[in-house]
């Protein structure tokens, strides 16, 4: 808030003079800020984009926005606007319906603070899938190949990732995932009886997995 007047210097013929006061009442911009969540609909774990977007009447915002979750009305993270939005990274931690709100802080010169409506996050536990894993031959003879083959669905869609295999000893070969399978041959599987487990690490829907499979070397005969 101001207070303006006009003053007259005087001259030869006239008197000086000062208008009565003015109140002129300079205000900041309105604003508004939205936020949008890259996966609305998130498995635990999965990386999640928040990007809030702040805009007025006036030039470009400028200033700091605080996420908020609503429930706790506590801050979960906080970005700078650069050319009016910014990006809030986290991850999905939490099984349930969550709100989310940004907080646009404002700035001293062109635009006052501003809410957004909040939004619904969905964030499910991941997918038990299934992995079976087969060996072929099923017995063999000592240095001969063997194929371990790992397969792993759900509902979900088809799972990628990759699949270890191991046995007592540790790891014999390991494998990526294509079309929800892959393999893998050795051919130095001490005698014995061997449990191979096929282990599926998981992926951004499903939870890590195992199988296994009893596979039997025997001596060569002399």
């Amino acid at each position: 808030e101001y207070q303006v007047i006009a003053t007259y210097t005087p001259t030869s013929n006239h008197t000086g003079s000062v208008s009565a006061a003015l109140t002129e009442v300079v205000t900041r911009y309105s604003s508004s800020v939205a936020v949008v969540s890259s996966k609305p609909d998130a498995y635990i774990g999965n990386p999640l984009d928040f990007t809030i977007t702040a805009s007025g009447p006036g030039p470009t915002p400028t200033g700091t926005v605080n996420l908020y979750a609503y429930e706790s009305n506590t801050v979960i993270g906080t970005c700078v606007l650069s050319a009016g939005s910014c990006v809030v990274h986290l991850a999905a931690s939490t099984v349930g319906n969550h709100r989310v709100w940004a907080s646009y802080s404002g700035d001293d010169v062109k635009y006052l603070p501003s809410n957004s409506p909040y939004i619904y996050q969905h964030t499910m536990a991941k997918l038990v899938p299934t992995v079976v894993v087969q060996h072929s031959p099923t017995t063999s003879d000592f240095g001969t190949s063997v194929t371990f083959t790992a397969t792993v669905s759900g509902t979900g869609g088809t799972p990628v990732g990759s699949i270890l295999f191991e046995n007592s000893e540790g790891g014999i070969g390991s494998c990526t995932l294509a079309a929800g399978s892959c393999a893998i041959s050795v051919s130095n599987l001490a005698v014995g009886s061997h449990v191979i487990t096929a282990e599926f690490g998981g992926d951004d829907t499903y939870s890590g997995a195992e199988a296994t499979v009893t596979h039997v070397v025997y001596a060569l005969a002399i």
